[in-house]
């Protein structure tokens, strides 16, 4: 029975919540990375205000990894990160990396609206061609 059941449960899709999202794993991180402990240690630090409008995050493989050679991508409310992570560390970067643009996505205006980091992106860029120019 044991063996059946391991059998029928071996191609499953594993859901844990992250908040009130769902959390889709299609392929297997890394026997070292528990990433339920992982979603509930982030969901712990992170205020709940930040996940409306996260539909889900899927955890696999994706085919626009390999077009953009990245490991995660944040499109349509969705974050869709890859199995393949070298550590915990590794993975909880791209969960933190994919939640700055969704609250990039919800507070755009509290982010760019008084253009102070538009000011300071033209000033580095300003002082790099300087750099570059005296080279």
């Amino acid at each position: 029975m044991r063996d059946y059941i391991f059998e029928k449960v071996k191609d499953t899709t594993r859901f844990i919540k992250f908040g009130n999202v769902p959390v889709l794993q299609r392929d297997d991180l890394p026997a070292d990375i528990d990433g339920q402990s992982i979603f509930r240690s982030i969901e712990d630090i992170i205020p709940s205000k930040f996940f409306r409008g996260l539909k889900a995050i899927e955890i696999g493989h994706q085919e626009i990894f390999d077009k953009r050679d990245a490991n995660a991508v944040y499109k349509d409310g969705v974050f869709y990160i890859t199995h393949k992570q070298n550590s915990a560390t590794d993975l909880i970067d791209d969960i933190i990396h994919e939640f700055a643009h969704h609250v990039e996505m919800l507070y755009p205006e509290e982010i760019y609206g008084d253009e102070k980091i538009k000011k300071e992106f033209i000033k580095k860029r300003a002082q790099l061609e300087f750099e570059l120019r005296s080279e």
